[in-house]
């Protein structure tokens, strides 16, 4: 093979990877919650009401408060309940209460 096709192999590849990634991480939680599913109501408002529809900044504000909850509890709870982020690792221990010192 010469340069330019080892050069395509190589671009070839780093796409897909990419592609991987972006796949795996959709088909997460979060992804779904806060990606996918607006974009499939968003496609659904647009073809239901002929491409008329009205923007609401305020549903962009919650789906950011969302997402941040939900690292925020992930923060808080992995180091004081183990487990992994999501729903992969269940949690090690349950926090019963607010200042994670008592378990």
């Amino acid at each position: 093979m010469g340069p330019v096709a080892h050069e395509f192999a190589r671009v070839d590849e780093t796409m897909r990877n990419t592609a991987h990634q972006i796949l795996r991480w959709l088909v997460r939680t979060p992804g779904q919650t806060f990606v996918l599913c607006p974009l499939v109501v968003v496609a659904f408002e647009l073809a239901l009401h002929h491409s008329e529809t009205m923007f609401v900044p305020l549903g962009c504000v919650l789906l950011v408060w969302g997402y941040l909850q939900y690292l925020l509890v992930g923060n808080y709870r992995l180091p004081r309940a183990g487990g992994g982020r999501g729903t992969e690792a269940p949690p090690d221990r349950i926090i019963r209460g607010g200042n994670g010192l008592e378990l």
